[in-house]
């Protein structure tokens, strides 16, 4: 701001005022930034470049001010006004100066804690990548566990289990379970004549059969090799027990094809059903294998458990 000749003393007092008011505004701005929350702040780069170009342009005005010429004529500011008006805007400068200290400190605290923010986040989106990682990992463990890796049926253990839960719960409920097992017959002739890989696109065949045909509530494992068993639930009787096992023997007894061979395989079915009361689940199984063995002795196809010596 400078002084021209023709103006009249009081647009210099209402100049000096305006000053004043300035210096006691950044004053007050300086001393109160560093409180003020960093949203009160522009945040973006732009914003703070606009912010230092202002203070810098406001700063080289007071600075003119300063450094000019003193003014003469009628409008001219004897010495202890014009020392009045340099000191204030000497003292405005400095104000600005503290003003934009303080401002690139806030910036740079802003600035500093958006990073922060950004490396959590990165941290957060990684460690959440890797804790479903770990999730998925453990469920393949489990079911690797619990499941037949070439047929995807229930293992041996997982069957154990879950007929040990279904006795217990007949206990209470007196509702019937039965375990059906069940071992190929004339497999090994498949594995000698088209190869294990054959054999084993066979046993895939066999467990998706099985599970076709049994409820959405009973179990179907592979126990090993050729042999397979079915866990039962809710069985009222002997006879719907038996219908079952005649459809799962007619549906592993229809031919397949298997490359360009069509191959065929009957089934040698034995079951034990147990009724109400305890029961033990290994007994129970070995009571359905042991059915199992009369009905390929005897060539009769299907055999139940029963308690005589033959058994």
């Amino acid at each position: 701001m400078l002084l021209m000749p023709d103006e009249t003393s009081q647009e210099t007092v209402t100049a000096e005022t305006r000053w004043r008011q300035l210096v006691e505004t950044t004053r007050t701005a300086g001393t109160g930034i560093a409180s003020h929350p960093p949203d009160s702040l522009p945040s973006s780069l732009d914003d703070r470049r606009d912010s230092e170009e202002l203070i810098d342009t406001v700063k080289s005005s007071l600075w003119g001010l300063l450094d000019a010429p003193q003014a003469s004529g009628p409008a001219e500011l004897d010495s202890d006004e014009q020392e009045r008006l340099r000191t204030t805007a000497l003292e405005g400068t400095v104000a600005l100066e503290q003003l934009q200290a303080n401002m690139a400190q806030e910036f740079e605290a802003r600035e500093q804690l958006q990073r922060e923010i950004r490396e959590a986040r990165h941290a957060l989106t990684i460690m959440q990548a890797e804790l479903v990682g770990t999730r998925a990992e453990e469920r393949q463990a489990r079911y690797l566990a619990n499941h037949d890796h070439l047929t995807g049926l229930a293992n041996r253990a997982y069957f154990h289990d879950h007929l040990t839960q279904a006795l217990s719960a007949n206990a209470l409920l007196r509702q019937g379970v039965a375990v059906i097992y069940i071992d190929l017959d004339d497999f090994k002739p498949v594995n000698d004549t088209y190869g294990h890989a054959a054999g084993d696109v066979l046993l895939r065949i066999v467990a998706s059969r099985l599970t076709h045909v049994l409820r959405a509530q009973d179990v179907v494992s592979r126990l090993g090799g050729d042999e397979f068993a079915c866990l039962l639930k809710d069985i009222e009787t002997r006879e719907q027990v038996n219908r079952l096992a005649v459809k799962l023997r007619e549906s592993v007894g229809a031919p397949c094809k298997i490359g360009p061979h069509l191959v065929r395989v009957d089934a040698s079915i034995g079951i034990a059903f147990h009724g109400a009361g305890e029961a033990d689940a290994a007994d129970l199984l070995l009571k359905a294998d042991m059915a199992m063995y009369r009905a390929k002795r005897d060539g009769v196809g299907i055999a139940f458990f029963d308690e005589s010596p033959d058994d």
